[in-house]
């Protein structure tokens, strides 16, 4: 194979992959925050740093991939959409947090071949009414689903992470970590 046609072929592949692990798409977040508020206010950012990098890498295990995270708030109503990762790929869920509560979830992005069910609303009305306790954690159990438990350990994680930057920038009371 000669150079041109390499080259050629590792753009190819590099912008597949770019593709892949790009930034939410604007039509499913779009669509999921206007169905949040009624009419949707400007997104802010909430910046990744001091203590809560430390909160964000004990519900994660690791730091966000991000520095910032868009989200958008009216009174006591958050809307976050976060990216996890399942096996292979990231994924894009949605979270609105209304008075420190979980009010609904989606997953608005997935691109794993196993583990769609993390989809349904079956799985996600799990989250709704959680709020964080002890710092960091759910104040009630997720079902897993069979063959899927990645991808339901990543969307548990980045509920409780919607929790959590919800705390910080309601400035809510969260129960200290243990």
């Amino acid at each position: 194979m000669n150079s041109r046609r390499l080259h050629a072929w590792v753009l190819v592949f590099c912008l597949a992959g770019a593709a892949v692990t790009a930034a939410p798409a604007d039509a499913p977040a779009g669509s999921f925050v206007s169905g949040a508020f009624q009419t949707p206010p400007a997104p802010a950012t909430l910046l990744i740093g001091g203590a809560l990098t430390a909160r964000v890498s004990r519900v994660l295990g690791a730091a966000y991939p991000s520095r910032e995270v868009a989200y958008w708030r009216e009174k006591e109503k958050t809307v976050w959409i976060l990216e996890g990762r399942s096996k292979s790929y990231p994924f894009t869920a949605g979270f609105v947090v209304e008075g420190g509560r979980i009010a609904k979830s989606e997953i608005l992005i997935y691109r794993e071949s196993r583990g769609r069910e993390i989809r349904s609303q079956r799985f996600l009305r799990q989250f709704t009414g959680a709020a964080l306790r002890d710092g960091a954690i759910l104040d009630r159990r997720v079902d897993g689903i069979t063959g899927a438990t990645l991808s339901v350990e990543a969307a548990h994680k980045l509920a409780r992470l919607a929790l959590v930057f919800d705390a910080f920038v309601c400035e809510r009371d969260v129960p200290a970590d243990e």
